[in-house]
């Protein structure tokens, strides 16, 4: 898990002005064949992080979920959802599973993405500390250890750091510090005060660590995990996209019915994330599917959430609506329903 800035990123692309065309007869016209462009090469597909959430993606790959819906898709793990959404607008991938928080940074910036699914709708992670940390104001003076600086544990701490009236970087350094278990082990040697972390009871018991802010548990709405894709890549691939929700549900359906078989599946790609001695049903538990919207719509409150911290220091984001940055359209056809909320449109 690589470094992503949190400065403003160079995007470095051309912005597209494709809109979402009315073409729902097309697409019903479309959807039993193969789209003309999986055919040329395979559906590629990002996580912007290996997790246990993001692993719906290998569960729907070697589960013959992806294969059932006539797609031959590439997984691919990258660094983080900025590098996610910079792959995206150049073309590098089709599809990725990321964080809507940095989509609406790539839209405000020129970009012309959207989410058709939301996944995870709330915050993911959790700050844990040393148990010498007794209070949140204790973090004052003291350093956080992220993952991926800009990302969307990054703008957890800030959530959580507005609501204990502490200032970001002010009040509290950030670092970034790479994957879990090298976070964890520097906050467990005192490297830092606090980090990032899903781990689970039974991990941060073995290390003498603590929830100081359970920020799931807050229930603030906010883009965690989205389906998300070039405005023209869905454009032109309708039937694709509705073929790949089609895939995605069943694979998250077999994720939350089949435990044993999943954690198989998951345990092939996420061994190094989750160590040898970690229980593996207790991050299933945690961390996996228990975690998902089902149906997986886009949640327009947890887009208001970014929208509102960037407001303060982006006008763009002032004047946006959120909207703007995801359309529902493929989710109700791949799922039968009425067209809801959510153009997508700007």
């Amino acid at each position: 898990m690589a470094r992503e800035s949190r400065k403003t990123h160079d995007w470095m692309m051309t912005p597209s002005i494709t809109r979402f065309p009315r073409f729902a007869v097309l697409a019903t016209l479309l959807l039993p064949f193969a789209d003309a462009r999986a055919a040329d090469r395979p559906l590629r597909v990002g996580m912007a992080i290996p997790s246990y959430a993001h692993g719906v993606l290998w569960i729907a790959k070697d589960g013959g979920h992806f294969k059932n819906n006539r797609i031959d898709a590439e997984v691919l793990v990258l660094q983080g959802s900025a590098d996610a959404m910079k792959l995206l607008i150049a073309g590098k991938v089709d599809v990725v599973l990321a964080g809507g928080d940095a989509l609406i940074k790539a839209d405000l910036a020129g970009a012309d993405l959207a989410a058709f699914a939301g996944i995870v709708n709330t915050f993911y992670h959790r700050i844990v500390s040393r148990k010498d940390v007794l209070q949140p104001s204790d973090l004052r003076n003291k350093t956080i250890g992220l993952p991926i600086l800009g990302g969307p544990q990054d703008m957890a701490v800030q959530v959580a750091l507005k609501r204990w009236g502490l200032s970001y970087e002010t009040d509290v350094k950030v670092r970034n510090m790479g994957a879990e278990y090298a976070r964890l082990g520097a906050v467990h040697r005192g490297l830092v005060d606090a980090v990032t972390s899903d781990a689970t009871p039974g991990t941060l018991a073995k290390l003498d660590l603590k929830v100081l802010g359970d920020v799931p548990s807050w229930n603030t709405p906010f883009p965690y995990m989205m389906a998300a894709a070039r405005r023209e890549f869905l454009d032109k691939n309708a039937a694709l996209a509705e073929s790949f929700l089609s895939s995605l549900l069943e694979a998250m359906e077999y994720y939350r019915t089949h435990e044993k078989e999943s954690l198989a599946i998951l345990a092939k790609h996420l061994s190094a994330e989750s160590g040898a001695d970690v229980d593996t049903s207790e991050l299933y538990r945690q961390n996996g599917p228990a975690t998902f919207t089902i149906p997986p719509y886009p949640d327009p409150a947890g887009f208001k959430t970014v929208l509102d911290f960037l407001a303060e220091k982006n006008p763009k984001a002032a004047k946006a609506r959120p909207e703007d940055f995801f359309t529902n359209a493929f989710l109700d056809r791949a799922t039968g329903r009425r067209s809801t909320a959510g153009s997508g449109g700007k």
